[in-house]
């Protein structure tokens, strides 16, 4: 039988965001985070094209055929019931993904005997991981915002009690002369 390959390209994402940046700012932030750069991120596509996460909600997924009212099912066509089976058997027989490492561009093809299947999987992935990719940056940015409400509700805390400690220190000691208690100026200073 005749095969088809259907092929999509993945640019290379621009980052402009500006809760990216906030974290990037923060050292080992994006990493606790399971996020990175973008340039990071590209080297993974091919990785992330290829797992489960990404394949496995494709396999019941209705997909047209070249025979019109027609579709068949992506399990359907790699004929495995085990969604395990099914993933690495796409990922063997049909899937195919090249990253070029100076550009960061990622191609991802997919070879099937149906020509409108194939362009339908290939379409489908690249959405699975579009999804897929929006669903942990969602996690991350959620996970970002309640680690800075955390972290700023310490540092408030902290600023409080240390003007605290600089007010009771100014009260204590209102009327020391700067010349005579140059270790009082020190710690004034300090706080």
């Amino acid at each position: 039988p005749n095969r088809y390959t259907a092929t999509a390209t993945l640019l290379p994402p621009q980052s402009n965001d500006q809760l990216t940046a906030m974290a990037g700012a923060i050292p080992g932030l994006m990493s606790a985070l399971g996020g990175s750069r973008s340039r990071a991120d590209q080297m993974l596509y091919p990785a992330v094209l290829q797992s489960r996460s990404v394949i496995e909600p494709l396999l019941a997924v209705d997909m047209p055929t070249r025979t019109p009212g027609r579709s068949t099912t992506l399990a359907q066509v790699l004929d495995a019931e085990d969604p395990e089976r099914a993933c690495t058997k796409f990922c063997r027989r049909m899937l195919r993904t090249s990253l070029e490492a100076t550009t960061g561009i990622c191609r991802v093809s997919v070879t099937m005997t149906d020509p409108v299947t194939a362009a339908a999987v290939c379409n489908a992935l690249i959405e699975s991981m579009v999804h897929r990719g929006v669903q942990l940056k969602s996690s991350g940015a959620g996970q970002l915002r309640g680690f800075l409400s955390g972290r700023l509700g310490e540092v408030q805390t902290e600023l409080s009690a240390a003007e605290k400690r600089l007010e009771a220190f100014r009260e204590r000691n209102r009327n020391y002369n700067r010349a005579a208690a140059p270790d009082l100026v020190l710690e004034d200073e300090r706080l």
